[in-house]
């Protein structure tokens, strides 16, 4: 498991979850559920070529006058030798945490890495 958290410096939790899940793109399995102060999208791929399952995870939380998103991935495959990731969920993890940090940027919000 891979985790990356960030502050970002905005309460509009919509604008954020709309980039997050944008981001998830043709992942097989999409889910997501709200509240006014929380948000919790996932997303699953299987890849058949080497028996792997990409779980990733964002969890957002308005915070006063930010928003914190934990952004997780986790990858499994097969048992023994074969439970391997091949760096699938820093992959997601990364690029997730890119794509936030860009969109913000171009709506002059500011994104702070925390973990």
């Amino acid at each position: 498991m891979h985790i990356i958290q960030l502050k970002i410096y905005t309460t509009d939790l919509q604008l954020i979850k709309d980039i997050v899940t944008t981001g998830f793109g043709d992942f097989d399995q999409k889910y997501v559920n709200s509240t006014d102060d929380m948000i919790i999208a996932s997303s699953e791929q299987s890849i058949s070529r080497n028996g792997t399952a990409i779980m990733n995870l964002v969890v957002m939380k308005k915070i006063d006058d930010h928003i914190i998103a934990d952004v997780i991935g986790a990858a499994g495959g097969q048992q023994g030798w074969g439970n391997m990731d091949f760096g699938a969920e820093k992959a997601f993890t990364n690029e997730m945490a890119i794509r936030i940090n860009y969109h913000c940027d171009e709506k002059n919000i500011r994104v702070q890495k925390v973990a």
